[in-house]
């Protein structure tokens, strides 16, 4: 008889979804979380840290602030955040 751990440990995939598999389970982690080594927890992505320079997330006047699932952008005096990129699923900036 299969053991459910998603309905035993519901600390499992926080930040995520838990499958139940026959033996086993499986994480699906929500958009801006990443399984982690074990593959039973979803942990943070720092957007702000994948680029290689954090010009290159929020451009020159702004700065790049991680937060849980995502990222904001704060702007210098005289500029306004606009839409200019997407984290893809490979966990690399999208332009």
């Amino acid at each position: 008889m299969d053991v459910n751990e998603c309905l035993f440990f519901p600390e499992l995939c926080r930040n995520g979804r838990c499958r139940n598999t026959v033996g086993s389970f499986s994480c699906r982690c929500n958009r801006g979380y990443a399984p982690d080594e074990s593959g039973a927890r979803c942990l943070n992505i720092d957007e702000c840290s994948l680029a290689a320079s954090p010009a290159d997330v929020c451009g020159a006047n702004g700065t790049c602030a991680d937060t849980p699932g995502g990222f904001e952008c704060e702007c210098a005096k005289g500029f306004e955040v606009k839409p200019m990129a997407q984290v893809g699923p490979e966990s690399r900036i999208v332009w």
